[in-house]
């Protein structure tokens, strides 16, 4: 005996809506794992120097993308995919490149924290943390720069700036200033690498 249309259409909507509550959490998992295959695959390769000496200009197609990726993982700190922009593509192109990597790795984060804050209702439940913690500037202009700056913390920035409903027009210029300096000072090493600099 088939169950009731009513306790069919109620099990379904169920299920959507418990799969899309996973949606954030599980678009960061894709990224990371997708950052984490672009490394190990770029490594299996020769590394970069390798791909492009096989590859010719049309390197520069599959170095940009490949990039994103790899920026999307926390191991991208340790990837020296700045210096190698300045050392492929000169001191300000190579930066260029580096800041603009980063402000997409920046925007595709914040929206992975904002649907995973969506999802489990985040901020309401940050009004649960206790009182020293909620008093942490989270959004302040100050710690979105700054974030940016220290290893491994770029990517729990955007995430949390994302999921706790900080602007994203604040996020984006926060992160277009903390860049600058990174971007300069890795591509100067990577041009300088290259006797471009």
């Amino acid at each position: 005996m088939s169950p009731p249309a009513g306790a069919s259409a109620a099990t379904a909507a169920r299920v959507a809506t418990g799969a899309a509550r996973w949606r954030g959490p599980a678009a960061l998992v894709t990224a990371l794992l997708l950052g984490g295959a672009a490394i190990l695959w770029i490594r299996a390769q020769g590394g970069p120097t390798a791909l492009q000496a096989r590859w010719g200009s049309a390197w520069i197609a599959a170095w940009l993308p490949l990039q994103l990726l790899v920026t999307l993982s926390p191991a991208s700190d340790f990837v020296p995919c700045a210096v190698l922009n300045g050392t492929f593509f000169g001191f300000a192109s190579g930066a260029a490149v580096s800041w603009a990597t980063w402000m997409l790795t920046a925007s595709i984060e914040f929206a992975i924290g904002r649907r995973t804050g969506s999802d489990f209702g985040l901020a309401a439940e940050s009004e649960r943390l206790p009182a020293w913690l909620r008093r942490l500037p989270l959004g302040h202009p100050a710690v979105l720069i700054v974030g940016h700056w220290i290893p491994v913390s770029s990517s729990l920035v955007n995430l949390a700036a994302g999921a706790l409903g900080v602007p994203y027009a604040r996020l984006l210029w926060c992160t277009a200033i903390a860049m600058v300096p990174a971007a300069a000072f890795t591509a100067a090493i990577g041009a300088r690498l290259a006797g471009a600099g």
